[in-house]
């Protein structure tokens, strides 16, 4: 069945369609290729057309990029001709940095076009050049700016020294005046409990200095600021000065004298008559000679009408043997007696 099918109906149609095609090719072939040439030819023509546009085309942009290239390097020779010819002495410290960066892109450009190789050794030699004027001004720079902090810091230091020693003036001027309402010129010595701090300050920053003594008159230990600018000891200094108190709170006595010569201590008048008071730390003890001369004046210009005061009862036995002497402790009944 198959065979007759294939026999009698796929067989006839495949022949009838070759015929077909046969007919068709034999009708249709010399035109089709004469088109096809004729496509052929204007393809062709088109090609050659593009073809010149592109080889035109590409010659001008080569003359072009050609002549941008000859006025840049022309621009670039330029710049660098007028960056060789410069003095780098004439440049301040900014200038020179500009340079130098101008100088380097320059040297770049020099290396990477080639028509500008010959200036890429000059350049890199002035750039040396330029980088050591650079440092050169650099420590210039760090030389005046030394010397600029150098210069405030002295005008600092002398401006607080100024203030220091207008604040040294006003504050003598406080202590001046301060002393001079105390009359510190005229006493050598002042009480501890009659004074401000301020006060005390003031004196011991003067030169008195603090010492605990007993006083004769409250006949007890107390403090004292005691001026020791004169030959005497504190000690002798503050004696002097009880005494002269106790006599000026005893009654009819007046014209106390302080002596810093051959007479006594202390001198004073009492009815009519001269008295006097030898204040003692034992420091005459070792000059013989000279404490019997002090003792035979004292005898003959106030003969019973003088007395040792001795600082501390250990000196006391010593002086007693030389004349009439009593402690600190004693003085008011000793003058009392004497003044009898």
């Amino acid at each position: 069945m198959s065979i007759l099918f294939y026999v009698y109906i796929v067989i006839p149609i495949v022949e009838f369609t070759k015929q077909v095609v046969n007919k068709f090719i034999s009708f249709f072939t010399p035109k089709v290729i004469s088109f096809l040439f004729l496509c052929l030819e204007i393809i062709g023509i088109l090609f050659v057309i593009y073809l010149y546009t592109r080889i035109v085309l590409k010659i001008k942009e080569y003359l072009e990029e050609r002549r941008s290239r000859e006025n840049i390097v022309e621009n670039i020779e330029s710049k660098i001709s007028s960056v060789l010819k410069t003095k780098l002495e004439e440049l301040k410290y900014s200038e020179l940095r500009d340079f130098a960066s101008e100088a380097r892109r320059l040297h770049d450009l020099s290396i990477e076009y080639k028509e500008l190789k010959e200036f890429s050794s000059d350049l890199r030699a002035l750039l040396t050049q330029t980088r050591r004027a650079i440092e050169k001004e650099e420590h210039k720079i760090k030389i005046a700016e030394y010397e600029q902090e150098e210069y405030l810091r002295k005008r600092e230091i002398e401006e607080l020294d100024k203030r220091i020693y207008l604040k040294q003036l006003a504050e003598e001027d406080k202590k001046r005046e301060m002393l001079n309402r105390l009359k510190a010129y005229e006493h050598p010595v002042f009480k501890r409990d009659n004074l401000s701090e301020k006060q005390v300050v003031a004196l011991l920053e003067h030169g008195y200095s603090k010492v605990n003594e007993y006083d004769i008159i409250e006949k007890k230990l107390m403090t004292f600021l005691v001026d020791p600018s004169s030959n005497h000891s504190k000690t002798h200094t503050f004696l002097v000065w009880n005494v002269v108190e106790l006599l000026k709170r005893t009654g009819e006595v007046d014209k106390i004298r302080e002596h810093e010569s051959v007479d006594a201590d202390i001198t004073f008048k009492y009815k009519s008559k001269m008295y006097a008071l030898e204040i003692e730390t034992g420091t005459l003890l070792g000059k013989k000679k000279q404490t019997q001369e002090k003792v035979d004046f004292l005898n003959m210009k106030y003969p019973n009408r003088w007395f040792f005061v001795v600082s501390n009862k250990t000196l006391l036995p010593k002086y007693s043997k030389l004349g009439p002497s009593t402690q600190r402790n004693g003085v008011l009944e000793k003058l009392q007696k004497m003044l009898k």
